[in-house]
């Protein structure tokens, strides 16, 4: 391997590729996946010999909520907007579709180049997505030494078809998975609470029981300690 191919075994022999980070270590196995826009994409499973360090709960810990309007929300103040990936791209993607419902017969070349270009623009948004999460995910793991978040059940929450496109597209598992393999290679601590511990309906500051509210609400008066907070603050499990 080089930086501009990858050589293969047997009669496959030598393929140019685009090496996006350099790989250190024994190569153990190789996976070549051909993508529904016909690109091909090789992972490499490389052997660093590096041992995982032990966890440790010494330092910043942090809960982090998940949602929609800010997609993350952290118990010390940090908020990180949706991208909305989907809605960006939205326009292109019932053009490209309308233009491939278009083609009735399936086996022509008009009609295989429509489905192309359609794949693409979802592999685009797909694309967009993961960079988003990895630059987040990486971000909190280096700042904090232990990650909280509550044990969201997306597939149970995507049955509600008014929220399910919105939860798909911001990629909350995908999130989850990549914070807890991160901490676990750095020897940090990753923890998620059960998703009916009732921190919704506690003050953050005093963990006694807040009125319900709407979830238009955004932000409330606790009558415990008399202050102002945000509703997303609060909710966050740390």
């Amino acid at each position: 391997m080089s930086d501009s191919e990858i050589k293969f075994p047997g009669n496959l022999g030598t393929m140019r590729a685009k090496i996006h980070r350099d790989c250190v270590g024994k190569l153990k196995t190789v996976t070549v996946s051909r993508m529904p826009d016909g690109r091909y994409y090789a992972s490499l499973l490389m052997d660093d010999g590096i041992e995982k360090p032990e966890s440790s709960s010494e330092g910043k810990a942090v809960g982090v909520d998940l949602g929609l309007i800010d997609f993350a929300v952290t118990s010390d103040g940090s908020k990180f907007n949706n991208p909305k990936h989907l809605k960006k791209h939205e326009r292109n993607l019932k053009r490209k579709q309308r233009k491939l419902s278009r083609k009735k017969d399936k086996t022509t070349n008009k009609r295989r180049r429509a489905k192309v270009a359609l794949a693409k623009v979802h592999s685009k948004i797909s694309r967009v997505r993961e960079d988003f999460l990895h630059k987040l995910s990486r971000k909190i793991v280096n700042e904090n030494q232990v990650i909280v978040l509550e044990d969201i059940a997306v597939k149970n929450m995507v049955k509600n078809h008014c929220l399910a496109k919105s939860i798909s597209d911001a990629g909350w598992g995908m999130f989850q998975t990549m914070l807890k393999y991160k901490t676990e290679q750095d020897g940090k601590i990753y923890l998620e609470i059960g998703r009916f511990f009732p921190s919704s309906h506690l003050c953050n500051t005093t963990l006694l029981p807040i009125p319900k509210m709407d979830l238009s609400v955004r932000s409330f008066l606790c009558p415990h300690c008399h202050k102002h907070h945000d509703r997303d603050l609060t909710y966050s499990p740390a």
